[in-house]
């Protein structure tokens, strides 16, 4: 349950990513000359990728624990790779196609974290739970917006540098998830429905 719990916050150490978007939307992307267009298509690439992330994975990776579990790892490997591109990226649209790509790694371990604590963690904890959940992701998100900040401001990064900074900061939570899997590991194999047939078996039996 630890594991999955950290994978949201995990994911918030790159939080702020969402202020450098305004930052390249203003002072590398402008579109047509209008701040506000840059940010906005920006942002809506983000948008798109957050849509279609859980879908693909879906259908291509597969749904039972294992996969999931697998498809988290790789979505933080995702993110880390697609950032990096975008930090480096020179062209506006080839910073549209890995943006997206990136956050389709931000929405597939959040959808499967997700689901993976639905089905672990039992009913009378799951509440507090996610509470913890979202403390330690605001927690984690408001911490990276402030180093962020101070990057850009007071050590006078380029917006560049700290977003390939960021990317590269994902490759480690990926890499402990696989490293650290086996010692957390349970239930492999089980789909949603094995899961939520079990959960019944155990209530009936009471």
């Amino acid at each position: 349950v630890f594991a999955l719990l950290m994978v949201k916050p995990a994911w918030g150490m790159g939080g702020g990513i969402l202020a450098l978007l305004a930052v390249f939307g203003e002072k590398i992307f402008p579109v047509g000359g209008r701040v506000a267009t840059g940010i906005g298509v920006l942002y809506a690439a983000r948008g798109v990728g957050t849509a279609i992330g859980p879908l693909a994975a879906r259908r291509f990776a597969g749904e039972t624990r294992a996969q999931m579990q697998t498809a988290i790892g790789v979505a933080f490997l995702i993110g880390g790779i697609f950032y990096i591109a975008f930090g480096r990226a020179t062209s506006f649209a080839v910073a549209l196609v890995v943006l997206l790509i990136a956050h389709t790694g931000g929405s597939i371990l959040w959808v499967f974290s997700t689901v993976l604590l639905q089905q672990t963690v039992e009913d009378q904890f799951r509440g507090r739970v996610f509470a913890a959940e979202l403390a330690l992701l605001t927690l984690t998100m408001a911490a990276s917006n402030y180093v962020t900040g101070e990057l850009l401001d007071r050590f006078q990064l380029s917006p560049r540098t700290v977003t390939v900074g960021i990317g590269l900061l994902f490759f480690l939570p990926g890499a402990m998830w696989f490293v650290t899997r086996r010692w957390w590991d349970r239930g492999q194999g089980e789909t949603p429905d094995d899961a939520l047939k079990k959960n019944i078996e155990v209530v009936g039996s009471r």
